[in-house]
């Protein structure tokens, strides 16, 4: 429980929850994205641990604006 729980909860988790879905969407609106996988596939074993591969390489690219403000 990253933001607590009961009467001891962090009075700023809902306005954390909206800022962090409104940075998503801008993020999704402006940005292009590709996500590229190693052969070996999406995660890998570390002992017990399943962990996202270390390999993984993320295509960034702003895209154009369609509408200017």
């Amino acid at each position: 429980m990253g933001f607590g729980h009961g009467k001891q909860a962090c009075p700023g988790r809902h306005y954390a929850t909206i800022f962090l879905k409104v940075a998503l969407c801008h993020i999704i609106m402006k940005y292009d994205f590709n996500v590229i996988l190693p052969e070996e596939g999406p995660t890998e074993l570390r002992g017990h641990n399943i962990l996202p591969h270390s390999n993984i390489k993320l295509n960034l690219r702003r895209r154009k604006e369609e509408i200017s403000l």
